[in-house]
């Protein structure tokens, strides 16, 4: 069919990213993912003759409803929700052009108030934002013509908006936050991460979000212990199945970076969880294929 293939793209709402979604069209129907709040939604929905879509979903307890068009592999709608609230959304055909994993740092006025560490999945961007030992998760969109659309919604529930683009392995771009102004953002594409590393020696004890995510077929886990300690790394799927023990060692202190594959796996969700002597964190991952 004519608009058979996956798409990637942003939701706003008042002209601020909110979530991204991905979904592929297969004749007349379409199905696949909402992710926001650091959750992920089954999307469903229809596709007609001419590209216009109709997508049915439902997010923490409020109905959304999406109407919009696919044409020349770009994506354009609306959505409303039963709570009274609207907004937009708009994506492109899912590429592989600026796929890898960024490193960078925001600044404000020549000095460096913060880091990131994305990775980009066919379109779909997801990492962390550190800013002053605090980390907070991003994920967002990356159009065909390598413009940036991600958002990064902190604690005190100020918002950083980035306006970006990426080319050639670099990235450049500008942002603006509610409470603290604005500043400039940089970064480059990384390396291949080894199947394990470890550097320098962290304060505390911290279980990171894998990225990328959502991912296929593999993912990376990411952990930080600040002294030597009996490590478990465990996999689950959402019945509580164990699924695979990545660790079950000592490990002296560091940072430790783990490679997750998931060839064999159906897609759904997943949780991870660490042991590292009384510290005990579970977190939760996508497998899309």
């Amino acid at each position: 069919m004519e608009f058979d293939g996956k798409y990637n793209g942003s939701v706003t709402q008042d002209g601020i990213h909110i979530g991204t979604f991905t979904f592929e069209v297969t004749g007349s129907t379409l199905s696949g993912l909402y992710y926001g709040d650091n959750e992920n939604y089954n999307l469903d929905g229809t596709v007609d003759s001419e590209g216009n879509f109709t997508i049915s979903l439902n997010v923490g307890g409020a109905t959304i409803s999406v109407n919009g068009t696919i044409e020349s592999n770009q994506i354009s709608g609306n959505w409303t929700s039963s709570l009274d609230e609207s907004g937009t959304i708009f994506g492109s055909t899912a590429s592989e052009l600026y796929d890898g994993d960024y490193n960078g740092s925001a600044k404000v006025e020549n000095s460096v108030i913060g880091t990131f560490s994305i990775s980009i999945v066919n379109g779909l961007i997801s990492g962390s934002y550190t800013e002053d030992m605090e980390s907070t998760l991003i994920n967002g969109y990356v159009d065909t013509n390598g413009n940036i659309s991600f958002n990064i919604i902190f604690e005190d529930e100020s918002i950083t908006t980035i306006k970006a683009s990426v080319s050639e392995g670099e990235i450049t771009g500008t942002f603006s936050n509610t409470f603290e102004g604005s500043g400039t953002i940089s970064g480059s594409k990384s390396g291949p991460v080894s199947n394990e590393s470890v550097s320098q020696v962290p304060e505390l004890f911290y279980l990171a979000q894998n990225y990328p995510n959502p991912f296929n077929p593999s993912t990376q886990i990411s952990f930080d212990i600040p002294k030597a300690s009996n490590v478990t790394l465990e996999v689950f799927d959402m019945l509580g199945r164990k699924i695979s023990i990545l660790i079950n060692e000592q490990r002296g202190a560091g940072n430790y970076t783990v490679n997750f594959e998931a060839s064999s796996l159906s897609s759904g969700m997943y949780m991870y969880r660490i042991k590292a002597g009384d510290f005990i964190q579970t977190k939760k991952m996508t497998l899309i294929k």
